[in-house]
């Protein structure tokens, strides 16, 4: 099984969430000793995609009141009322009553994950000498999905008399990695093209577009770097590559389907293209191999949070509306995209006899005024 894990921050009104975890250190008296906490966990779904909400976020209860303000500030964005078989957030929130807060915390971990077919394990919860609680939890991907989008309230029970300072004392590890390290949003749109990735501390990045370019897109590179960037960019024309010497594989990107390039056997990847998006969305290895050794794993971990052409129809969709228009038999579809006005262009072709018809379809999934067909 694939492990992954993405954790959802959610702010609103005054009662803010915010994780900003650190990593953990020696303390000032000595060594950093850890011991393991017992702990209880439920999984809830509840579905409320918001594209402003930014990723990741812990929060930390301590009192029955606290509980419902964040049930009062918080109902409007999440399903809290159920629909799931995981049962409802209202429900799991009945035996958190005074009686437990008196000597318990509650800690939610907020997920989002791009298949509703995931589920999540938290694998242990432990307490660190110098106030840290460090949080356990891998997400399980199953071989196949949905491709629905869904938020998931984790909640976890640390055994009684387990407290923390703040939000930022609690750190959220996957398979090791601290997960919820400070981050910034890095994004660019133009037209109805856009991108972002989740940058963290200790690498830079620009925005790249260039008058007359035919792509643009992000730039980042690890801090103090002279040399070699990733790239990741918008193609206004079709990407092409020259097949001597390439070797290909394909890899999944986050919830991106991916063609992996790389050219005469080298140690890094040259280009990766994701597959089913709208426009043609490429990231490139821009001389980042003389610091790929180092920074490599990390840079991959970076890619992982991409997120490209939101609000637009990705290919598989707009075809799909397009097939139910078309009128003639066809042996061939091609497509194209136009990122300025969010259109894709089918062209259905039958080679004998011949026929051709072409169909547009506007960001929207309705179908253009006019459908060219032309027959022999």
């Amino acid at each position: 099984m694939k492990k992954r894990i993405t954790l959802l921050l959610a702010c609103l009104l005054a009662f803010s969430l915010f994780a900003c975890a650190k990593k953990p250190e020696e303390s000032a008296g000595g060594r950093v000793e850890t011991k393991a906490v017992g702990f209880s966990a439920q999984y809830i779904r509840t579905d409320g995609y918001h594209e402003e909400i930014q990723y990741p976020a812990v929060k930390v209860l301590r009192s029955k009141s606290q509980l419902e303000a964040y049930y009062e500030a918080n109902k409007e964005l999440y399903s809290f009322d159920g629909g799931f078989d995981t049962g409802s957030f209202k429900n799991a929130c009945i035996k958190y009553d005074d009686a437990y807060f008196q000597d318990h915390i509650l800690v939610f971990v907020l997920l989002e994950e791009g298949s509703g077919s995931t589920r999540h394990k938290v694998q242990g919860v432990s307490l660190e000498n110098n106030g840290e609680l460090i949080v356990e939890i891998d997400t399980i991907e199953p071989e196949s999905g949905d491709s629905d989008m869904a938020e998931w309230h984790i909640m976890i029970e640390p055994e009684a008399g387990i407290d923390v300072a703040t939000e930022e004392d609690v750190t959220v590890l996957l398979d090791g990695k601290n997960v919820t390290e400070p981050k910034v949003l890095a994004e660019y749109s133009k037209g109805y093209a856009n991108m972002s990735l989740q940058i963290p501390e200790g690498w830079e990045y620009e925005i790249e577009d260039r008058e007359g370019a035919l792509t643009f897109g992000i730039n980042f590179w690890p801090a103090g770097q002279t040399e070699g960037k990733i790239k990741v960019c918008y193609y206004a024309e079709m990407f092409g590559v020259c097949g001597t010497g390439l070797s290909e594989e394909t890899v999944t990107l986050g919830r991106y389907t991916a063609n992996q390039g790389t050219y005469d056997n080298e140690k890094a990847w040259d280009f990766i293209a994701l597959k089913d998006t709208p426009g043609d969305y490429v990231i490139l290895n821009d001389g980042a191999n003389v610091w790929w050794e180092t920074y490599g794993e990390k840079a991959m971990e970076i890619l992982q949070s991409i997120s490209v052409g939101e609000g637009c129809l990705a290919e598989d969709r707009a075809l799909a509306v397009a097939q139910k228009k078309c009128i003639i038999e066809y042996d061939d579809v091609y497509s194209a995209y136009d990122y300025k006005t969010g259109i894709w262009t089918f062209t259905f072709v039958k080679a004998s006899p011949y026929a051709r018809q072409e169909i547009t379809v506007d960001p929207t999934g309705n179908i253009g005024d006019l459908i060219h067909i032309t027959q022999q």
